[in-house]
C-alpha cells in the first residue's frame, strides 16, 4: 500500500520569510548550501565559511 502526502491547507496571503518562519527558512538556507557542495559549486572550506556566515546572521 503506497502512501501520498496531502495538503490539508495552504493559505494564500503567507509568505515564508526570515521573520516568519526562522527554523524554515535556516534549513532551507542550509539545504541549499548542502546541495552547491554536493555539486561541485562550493568545496567543502566554502561550505564551511557560508555556515558560519548563516550563524552569525
Amino acid at each position: 500500500m503506497k502512501h501520498h502526502p496531502v495538503l490539508l491547507e495552504s493559505p494564500r496571503d503567507r509568505s515564508v520569510t526570515k521573520e516568519n518562519s526562522p527554523g524554515f527558512f535556516r534549513l532551507f538556507q542550509q539545504t541549499i548550501l548542502l546541495v552547491l557542495k554536493e555539486q561541485g559549486v562550493l568545496d567543502q572550506e566554502q561550505y564551511q565559511a557560508s555556515l558560519e556566515f548563516l550563524e552569525k546572521s
